[in-house]
């Protein structure tokens, strides 16, 4: 099976995706847009996953959550939790009182889901933060990409 992240198809799917998102216009698209036009093609390419959307824990409610098994008993920590942004959100800019960042900080510190080793990734379709629980309060920065040029 072919690395889907290295996929020069991939790519131009996601360059003709965003540009369609860009043309409507700042307020033309939504949170939901970037998850569908963006970040839903990159995580096709993962194999296995038993992914669940907007999983609410205690306040905590990151938009998509990924398990290694299915959910039950002994299926462990999830493998990640990933928050979603408009394109183009500055991750260091408040909303409603809190930075995009410590909002996906906090999810992977205190959402039942995460656990020892849960990687939270915070993305705008573009961009992606990653993380990286490694006890029960600490966090690893384990960095940042952008998948597009521009």
């Amino acid at each position: 099976m072919p690395n889907r992240l290295m996929n020069e198809d991939l790519l131009e799917q996601l360059r003709s995706n965003r540009q369609a998102l860009l043309d409507r216009g700042e307020v033309g698209f939504s949170e939901a847009d970037t998850i569908r036009e963006l970040i839903n093609p990159m995580l096709d390419g993962f194999p296995g996953q038993n992914r669940h959307d907007e999983v609410e824990d205690r306040g905590n409610k990151p938009d998509i959550v990924i398990y290694g098994k299915p959910v039950g008993p002994n299926s462990g920590p999830a493998l990640m939790i990933l928050e979603a942004k408009n394109l183009g959100t500055d991750f260091r800019v408040a909303r409603d009182g809190e930075t995009p960042i410590r909002q996906i900080r906090r999810y992977l510190k205190y959402h039942a889901a995460s656990g020892i080793g849960t990687y939270g990734v915070l993305s705008d379709g573009n961009q992606y933060h990653v993380y990286r629980r490694v006890n029960d309060w600490d966090l690893e920065w384990i960095g940042q990409w952008k998948v597009l040029d521009g």
